[in-house]
């Protein structure tokens, strides 16, 4: 998950941003005081980190999660409308459901071969890997699974409930193992996109208290005047 810079906060409608010259910004609703008007330096985040990853120990030939590495897939297209990664090429995409309470009998085998996945909870999940090792995520947590040597990992829901997640499997095989090693390394190093981002340290922008305004789009084109 991507993190803006140090001191960020949110204002009334939900946009970080600190002040130019680094202190907070503070907001006054007044649509007649002219001095309401604020250059504001917005922090972009610096892209979208997994939450997680499993991989495989060459010692010990069986899958451990990764909490540590900081896998982060860098923003390459960024504007007022948002911040975009890189593109991912997928082999396919499925949502697995899986009733509450149901135990998996084994672990991954066929439907993950060789190629890793990313697996996005939908709902609150347990992984449990063959090491013993078990971790529950929750809703909007990503998970990058390159245990595909030791074939390691069980999903079933949390607590005894529905489990619901999206899988995307990635079009390129794996068979490498070790946490040094990582299936993500190609595709974000392709065209030396990790090397140059295009993407700005920040964006300034004027910005001018209003009173709040029915939908999203109205309240950012009253508050981002202009780039």
């Amino acid at each position: 998950r991507g993190g803006g810079g140090g001191g960020d906060v949110k204002d009334e409608h939900g946009i970080p941003f600190v002040s130019k010259s680094g202190s907070t910004a503070t907001s006054h609703h007044s649509n007649n005081n002219p001095s309401n008007t604020q250059n504001i330096h917005y922090e972009p985040p610096q892209g979208f980190k997994l939450t997680s990853r499993v991989y495989t120990d060459p010692k010990d030939k069986l899958a451990h999660f990764d909490n540590d590495s900081a896998m982060v897939f860098p923003y390459w297209e960024c504007g007022v409308s948002g911040s975009t990664t890189v593109p991912i090429p997928l082999q396919h995409a499925s949502v697995r459901h899986l009733l509450g309470g149901s135990q998996p009998s084994t672990y991954s085998v066929s439907e993950f071969g060789p190629y890793p996945q990313l697996v996005v909870a939908l709902s609150s999940v347990d992984i449990v890997l063959n090491s013993g090792e078990v971790q529950t995520f929750h809703p909007g947590d990503v998970v990058l699974l390159e245990d595909v040597v030791s074939c390691g990992h069980k999903l079933k829901g949390h607590d005894h409930q529905d489990m619901a997640v999206m899988i995307l499997t990635l079009k390129q095989q794996y068979h490498q193992v070790g946490k040094d090693k990582t299936s993500l390394h190609s595709i974000l190093t392709k065209d030396n996109l990790m090397k140059i981002s295009p993407c700005p340290d920040g964006l300034y922008f004027s910005r001018v208290d209003v009173e709040p305004s029915p939908g999203l789009g109205n309240k950012v084109g009253k508050l981002l005047r202009k780039l």
